[in-house]
């Protein structure tokens, strides 16, 4: 989709919108560390009641389990503790991509073949304190598009380690961010102060059964996801 938004430049309450299909005002989220109410229906929910196997794997602490995002996931895998000190770019409270991708292969590779999945893997690379590793560095020169391709790869190989296990149901494919960074346009360093593009435009890539390929124009939202997944997986939307 070439004109995707984010409903705002904050971690949290993106992806309370992205499981929720509400917006900030509605699912009551409006900043990072506050919580996401329990009759609030999210996607995992909808999915596991439908006899999905549903699964979680957080790079960053601030979607730990206490802000209300784990509500309908069997597996929540954020292994992260929130009463440690520290900022939330400390190596403790955060994980890199490719850490994330092998905990949530090894979930893929022992679920049951005979039901569908949910698995939402998170990755927080592109995001300050960057810390590409040397060699994407050396090659991209900028740490930002060097964490980008580190998330890419980190993609890639997940998906790999997916049609490894030739299971026969169809691959819904959502990939999009939360929100995207400054980098020194207006002003802003990072992200959640303005309302600017360089923060609220993100990528949004769809693949499943009855998508064509190529780029669809138009706007959407990241509250969009919720009710697109579960349209393309043949299943009801609250």
């Amino acid at each position: 989709v070439d004109q995707a938004m984010s409903v705002t430049p904050l971690t949290l309450p993106s992806h309370s919108s992205m499981f929720t299909g509400l917006y900030p005002d509605r699912h009551g989220v409006r900043d990072n560390g506050r919580f996401l109410a329990a009759d609030h229906a999210t996607l995992a929910e909808a999915l596991g009641d439908q006899g999905w196997q549903t699964s979680a794997f957080l790079a960053a602490v601030i979607l730990h389990p206490t802000f209300g995002l784990a509500q309908g996931f069997d597996t929540y895998d954020a292994p992260f503790d929130l009463g440690r000190g520290g900022s939330i770019g400390d190596e403790i409270l955060t994980r890199p991509a490719e850490a994330v991708v092998a905990a949530a292969g090894t979930w893929l590779e022992q679920a049951r073949a005979e039901d569908p999945v949910l698995t939402w893997v998170h990755l927080y690379d592109p995001h300050l304190p960057l810390r590409p590793p040397p060699e994407l560095l050396a090659r991209y020169g900028d740490p930002y598009t060097a964490e980008v391709a580190r998330v890419d790869g980190a993609v890639g190989d997940l998906l790999r380690t997916y049609r490894a296990l030739e299971r026969d149901r169809p691959l819904v494919l959502a990939v999009l961010a939360d929100h995207g960074e400054g980098q020194g346009e207006h002003g802003e360093t990072t992200h959640g102060q303005f309302v600017y593009r360089s923060t609220m435009a993100v990528p949004m890539i769809l693949q499943g059964p009855g998508l064509a390929p190529g780029v669809r124009t138009g706007s959407a939202s990241v509250a969009d996801l919720m009710p697109t997944v579960l349209d393309l997986a043949g299943q009801p939307v609250p």
